[in-house]
Formats: structure tokens, sequence, C-alpha cells
């Protein structure tokens, strides 16, 4: 069922080795979120680095939300 659902997989690195599954950008903290030299190309808008879940389904806006709910 899940080798329906990756329609593409590509890792980065021998770090990544091995991984062939599903995985979404969810940094714990709005802190972690701010200091992640990539957190950038998670923004909609970003011409560098487009992400099509991000801009289709406002991950970006999403994130923000969640993290203005942690007091």
């Amino acid at each position: 069922m899940i080798d329906d659902f990756v329609v593409m997989e590509r890792h980065h690195g021998p770090a990544m080795d091995g991984s062939h599954g599903v995985a979404i950008y969810f940094p714990e903290t709005q802190t972690i979120f701010d200091n992640d030299p990539d957190s950038s190309g998670y923004d909609d808008d970003n011409d560098f680095m487009i992400v099509d879940f991000v801009q289709v389904h406002n991950w970006d806006e999403w994130l923000q939300d969640f993290y203005a709910q942690i007091p």
C-alpha cells in the first residue's frame, strides 16, 4: 500500500541511505524552524526549491498557525 503512495523517492547523502518511505517537514518548535537554514524552502512563495505539497496545501501557513498555538 505504501508503494502506491510513494510516487518518487530520492535522498541526499549516505546519512539517508535506507530512506524509502514518507516524510514531512515538521520541526517541533518555531525556534527550530527559524534556525533551520533550509526552512525558507518551505515558504510557498520560494522560487529556488519548489515543494508541491507546500504550495498546494499551504503547509507553511499550517506550520505558522501551529507554532502560534504553542505557549
